[in-house]
């Protein structure tokens, strides 16, 4: 999963409902596949409310950023 210096790149996001300020939001993610070449993983994303509603869903490639 990511840690510090993980660089998130978003793509096909999906807000399927709207997120107010007193919403409590539950992040699921699961990891779809992994290039070992280069340290990236492929992650897709589901968020949720307290109700059980999904709010987002989508997926992102996941790489460790090379220290400086």
């Amino acid at each position: 999963m990511p840690r510090p210096g993980s660089v998130l790149v978003p793509r096909n996001w999906s807000f399927t409902k709207p997120v107010y300020i007193s919403d409590t939001i539950r992040e699921t993610a699961t990891v779809k596949s992994i290039r070992r070449i280069h340290p990236i993983a492929d992650i897709g994303f589901m968020f949720e409310n307290q109700r059980g509603e999904r709010v987002l869903e989508g997926e992102a490639p996941v790489f460790q950023a090379q220290p400086s």
